[in-house]
């Protein structure tokens, strides 16, 4: 059985991969540390935007405009303070769900941009102490995909056993899904006078992605239904928009619903959900 999120990465990849209008381009050079160092000072605002024409250089299609965002993940060295950090292009993000109880889509995405510890098995080697240390990791959400897709992780195992499904429900809007907390922070008046007296006024000129509001509509949600990562039947939940109602799809089986009339156990954020679709408004 193929997994509905590992076919998701799969189709996106590949279609992204044959219309790659950039794919010839010859790769660009990976920064020297010296490079990173001068990186790691400059305003975030700025390398989001040079890393990103990095990443277009060689990775541009329909698909790119539509469900690639961009996320910055900071490694910070707790002995010396030293920091490093990686930006990176995603297509979707998954995050954790608790075990057991309740949660919503806000608690599991703070989760996903916590501030996190390595330690024991994953401590990291500090480039500046040249030494593994403690350190600690954290991710920020630097662009606005048009289409954010979140997955819920809904199967877990432990050591010695199989993938059991955690059947937590999680709560999520249908309307006004709101990123803002999770994205960088817009600069301020000043900040962003000091950029374009250092960078000049093209390169913090407006960008769509990384401009508020980052609020998002749900338009589908694809629901598992079973107990094991290996069994289990997938269904589609969709908004039509041209006809203004949702329509479920269980395959050749297709029908009309109000998501406001659903009961408990049908509505669309039952422990079924598994993967959300929204697609970015204006607020």
């Amino acid at each position: 059985q193929q997994d509905a999120k590992e076919f998701f990465d799969f189709l996106v990849d590949c279609l992204h991969e044959d219309l790659n209008a950039n794919w010839q381009r010859t790769p660009l050079r990976a920064l020297t540390a010296k490079q990173e160092e001068v990186r790691e000072s400059m305003p975030k605002p700025i390398v989001c935007r040079t890393e990103w024409g990095r990443y277009t250089h060689r990775e541009q299609s329909y698909l790119t405009s539509l469900f690639a965002g961009q996320h910055a993940s900071r490694l910070r060295c707790t002995t010396c303070q030293f920091t490093s950090t990686t930006y990176e292009a995603f297509y979707s993000i998954s995050v954790e769900i608790p075990r057991s109880g309740t949660s919503n889509i806000s608690d599991c995405l703070k989760s996903y941009c916590a501030e996190e510890m390595l330690s024991g098995d994953e401590v990291w080697k500090c480039p500046r102490c040249n030494k593994e240390r403690e350190a600690t990791k954290q991710i920020t959400i630097t662009r606005a995909p048009q289409f954010l897709v979140v997955h819920f992780k809904r199967f877990s195992a432990g050591r010695g056993e199989s993938a059991r499904k955690i059947r937590t429900p999680i709560d999520f809007p249908l309307k006004n899904l709101d990123m803002t907390p999770y994205m960088l922070p817009s600069p301020s008046t000043s900040e962003y006078a000091s950029m374009v007296k250092e960078y000049g006024q093209d390169k913090v000129k407006p960008d769509p992605a990384m401009q508020a509001p980052y609020c998002y509509d749900a338009y589908a949600v694809m629901r598992h239904i079973g107990t094991t990562l290996t069994s289990g039947h997938y269904t589609c939940l969709a908004r039509d928009r041209a006809r203004g109602c949702w329509r479920q799809f269980n395959d050749t089986w297709v029908g009309d619903f109000d998501p406001e009339r659903l009961s408990e156990r049908e509505k669309l954020q039952n422990e079924m959900a598994y993967i959300v679709f929204y697609q970015r408004s204006e607020g």
